[in-house]
């Protein structure tokens, strides 16, 4: 077997094993000091760590059916945001749009859980929220159970399928169980869904079922895909409170749409508001609270209407990318993920704009807006283009 191979074969033992022993890869971390140093030991060196291990199965499955793809930890797909936590999975599975696998450590992610029994109100701004955020480019995160996380991912592929959006903005959900299995089967079919508009990932075996240990597990992974987390109700026992939790151990900041005083689905937004989190009472909020790199541009119609020569105004990616160079510096890939366009049109943009002295490189890969002294940026050159 090839080194590439026995690294993939320890990454799949590792998985394996601790889809039936909870925490076993967090103790196995504790005690060896670094998830490197863990995939480094034999598998029985697991042993005398699994604790409430769930005995596996004797023959582990060693093909993954067609659609499901396995990610490993050694895998240069693997998610850079998920090697943040302290435990991280040894292999993800993935069902969907595996191309957009390789972008989540760029685009804008926010999660978005809450009460699995919300309220009206609840269902209202999850909606309105997750749609505008769409809109603006912003992907969104959340557990694909019933509720508020059910809500996100309805309005985000409905947003997608409406466009335009400025941004992929692929919804993502992280499941408990494998991505073989729909849990609740009353999702099936937003299941489907978001398969075609974005991502399943799970960190267990494509057929292994729900089970009650497994969704604080899975919570750590929904908060460390995203930049922020927002809550939309919930009692104080709700399974959102442990993704809350973990993201901000994870520097992430979380978010909270104030409920009814004295409801029961009011607890935990108003707690976490009490801490501390940030209070969304719309799109803007969560964007704002996004990190600088990832945040979508503002749009603006003016930038969008910007001259460049007699009747002539930029339009199109033209505009889209000289309304993001305002704000920043940028590299081609940065301008097309925040714009929204395809690297081949923000390619052909900045050379127009380069030709027409809007735009100059600024070394290191990047583009800005020309400034002269005591100006703002330049208009065309006299007679247009």
């Amino acid at each position: 077997m090839t080194p590439a191979g026995r690294q993939r074969e320890a990454c799949l033992e590792l998985a394996w094993r601790a889809a039936f022993s909870p925490g076993l890869i967090g103790r196995l971390v504790r005690k060896h000091g670094s998830m490197k140093a863990v995939l480094e030991l034999s598998p029985a060196r697991y042993e005398p760590l699994t604790g409430r291990s769930r005995r596996p199965p004797p023959v582990r499955p060693l093909a993954a059916p067609a659609g499901v793809e396995v990610v490993t930890w050694h895998d240069r797909r693997y998610p850079e945001r998920l090697r943040r936590l302290f435990d991280p999975p040894a292999a993800i599975f993935v069902r969907g749009r595996g191309e957009l696998l390789a972008a989540l450590d760029r685009l804008p992610l926010v999660a978005v859980v809450g009460a699995r029994g919300p309220s009206g109100y609840g269902l209202e701004m999850t909606s309105v929220v997750v749609a505008d955020l769409v809109r603006a480019g912003v992907g969104i995160v959340s557990g694909l159970a019933l509720g508020i996380d059910a809500a996100a991912h309805r309005a985000a592929v409905r947003t997608l399928a409406q466009g335009p959006c400025r941004g992929p903005a692929p919804p993502v959900a992280v499941l408990g169980c494998g991505v073989g299995v729909v849990h609740p089967r009353s999702n099936a079919a937003l299941f489907e869904r978001v398969a075609a508009a974005g991502l399943i990932v799970s960190e267990y075996w494509w057929r292994l079922p729900a089970q009650a240990w497994r969704f604080p597990a899975r919570n750590r992974l929904i908060a460390a895909l995203s930049d922020a987390v927002l809550v939309v109700e919930g009692k104080q026992t709700s399974g959102a409170k442990h993704t809350a939790s973990f993201a901000v151990e994870l520097g992430c900041d979380v978010l909270a749409v104030p409920a009814e005083a004295g409801r029961p689905l009011a607890a935990l937004p108003h707690q976490l508001l009490r801490e501390g989190a940030g209070l969304c009472e719309s799109a803007d909020d969560v964007i704002a609270a996004l990190p600088r790199a990832r945040r979508p541009p503002a749009a603006t119609e003016a930038a969008a209407a910007a001259r460049v020569g007699g009747d002539d105004r930029l339009v199109g990616p033209a505009a889209q990318v000289m309304d993001v160079l305002r704000h920043e510096d940028s590299t081609v890939d940065e301008l097309a993920l925040r714009s929204g366009c395809g690297v081949a049109e923000v390619m052909v943009a900045v050379s127009r704009l380069e030709i027409e002295g809007l735009v100059e490189a600024a070394g290191a890969g990047r583009f800005r807006v020309v400034r002269r002294p005591g100006g703002p940026p330049p208009g065309p050159p006299p007679g247009g283009r």
